[in-house]
């Protein structure tokens, strides 16, 4: 619905009128053209026979199905390829891989912190489609981001830390720092 409504918007600031039949063929031009998950995104990104096939503009397209995941998907995966090849080229692939890589990870900083929006395709363009124009092999299909599955447990210790800091709290006057690595510590080797 609130595709629509922008679609329509859109449409009402170029013309004065709009039929059924303008609002029908402009929400189709709209619509996105595949429904594939990140992980088969990123999969068509790293397929050097797909990724050959595909204009600039569907890998962008590709990397706007998931913007914050596809970064994480090809930087977990842009090695995969280069296992059982030693050539001088794949190395430096490689490190232009990690070059835009990082750049990326700049851009996207830049759009965290500054809310500066207007990067997001700069973000598309280095950390993951021309990574993928590197790093573009047979066979690859990705592997789920193994920093998201640590970040995932950072969080649960963080917010276990929190609970039994406000358990404590009107017991115990400590700094959480002291809590986490002298209080509980102690009692682990009580209990135990």
């Amino acid at each position: 619905i609130r595709q629509l409504i922008n679609m329509m918007q859109l449409q009402t600031s170029t013309r004065k009128t709009m039929t059924f039949a303008d609002a029908k063929m402009s929400l189709y031009s709209l619509s996105k053209d595949e429904n594939l998950n990140p992980f088969e995104a990123a999969a068509k990104l790293l397929n050097q026979k797909e990724n050959q096939l595909l204009a600039l503009k569907k890998k962008m397209n590709l990397f706007f199905i998931d913007f914050d995941m596809m970064p994480l998907l090809i930087h977990e995966n842009y090695l995969t390829g280069y296992e059982s090849s030693q050539s001088a080229k794949d190395v430096v692939d490689a490190a232009e891989s990690a070059e835009y890589i990082s750049l990326g990870d700049c851009f996207n900083k830049a759009v965290r912190m500054d809310n500066n929006w207007n990067l997001l395709p700069d973000v598309g363009l280095a950390s993951t489609v021309a990574p993928s124009i590197f790093s573009a092999r047979k066979g690859v299909f990705p592997r789920f981001p193994q920093w998201l599955g640590k970040s995932m447990s950072e969080k649960k210790t963080n917010r276990l830390l929190r609970e039994i800091y406000s358990t404590m709290s009107g017991k115990l006057v400590i700094p959480k720092f002291s809590l986490l690595n002298e209080v509980i510590p102690f009692f682990a080797i009580q209990i135990i």
